[in-house]
């Protein structure tokens, strides 16, 4: 229906929470007292039910962009649009800093990324680190959390000690 429509269709207000939980009592049902077939099926239906929200998602937000309709979305669908206007002006920002030379724009946009903290899970124990904000972190054991520099989270997921977890604030 979105596809064959030059506007916005009406979904209802708690689509995607209702596809959601859905989804929720699906993965509850598969398990290993249903036969293989039943399994299979689950998973399958999981497949197209995620293939088709990413279709309509994907429909709607182009649709809203190229019409400049974005207050007409959901309120879900709006918290990616948001991002994506974040994205888009900071890019701006950063090619104009570039062709004009302003240097100082692109140490702030370094320091600030370099200055984030991303949540970890260990995988192994690591000893204390020096953070690259020059803080001691740890010592870690496996399955301990913890808010470390992005300097520092590339060199212990690359070494496999260390996996990334998003946290909802990152969402």
């Amino acid at each position: 229906m979105e596809e064959q429509s030059e506007r916005l269709a009406y979904v209802p207000s708690d689509l995607y929470s209702r596809v959601a939980a859905y989804m929720q009592s699906l993965r509850r049902t598969a398990n290993s007292n249903n036969s293989e077939i039943t399994n299979r099926l689950i998973v399958r239906q999981n497949e197209m039910i995620s293939g088709m929200v990413e279709m309509l998602l994907n429909a709607r937000l182009r649709k809203a962009n190229s019409k400049g309709t974005i207050q007409q979305l959901l309120p879900e669908e709006r918290h990616i649009c948001s991002a994506k206007d974040l994205f888009e002006s900071r890019k701006t920002a950063f090619l104009q800093a570039v062709a004009s030379g302003q240097s100082s724009i692109l140490g702030i946009a370094y320091k600030a990324e370099m200055g984030k903290s991303i949540t970890v899970r260990f995988l192994k124990p690591v000893t204390e680190i020096m953070g690259f904000d020059l803080k001691r972190y740890g010592p870690f054991k496996p399955q301990d959390l913890a808010l470390v520099p992005s300097a520092n989270v590339d060199v212990l997921v690359a070494n496999g000690e260390a996996v990334i977890v998003q946290t909802t604030d990152e969402f």
